[in-house]
């Protein structure tokens, strides 16, 4: 799910759910924008899975992103 805070995600709405952060993973993907996910569920897990069903190489393998959320889709090639 996806939250768009016109306030600011980070100073606004990320502050609004930590009674869920066991369940949850919450990212701040841009000024306005939270992503929230299941736990481990992350952009460098859907390469990871991607690599493996296409059978493609790290080398292999290029991605761009702009934020936070694409941390560990960065750190996966």
């Amino acid at each position: 799910m996806i939250i768009c805070d016109f306030s600011g995600s980070e100073k606004n709405s990320n502050n609004y759910f930590d009674d869920y952060r066991e369940s949850f993973q919450f990212t701040v993907c841009g000024e306005i924008w939270l992503d929230i996910t299941a736990k481990g569920a992350n952009k460098g897990v859907a390469i990871k899975v991607l690599q493996e069903k296409l059978n493609v190489s790290f080398d292999d393998t290029m991605v761009f992103g702009d934020y936070l959320n694409d941390l560990e889709m960065m750190k996966m090639v």
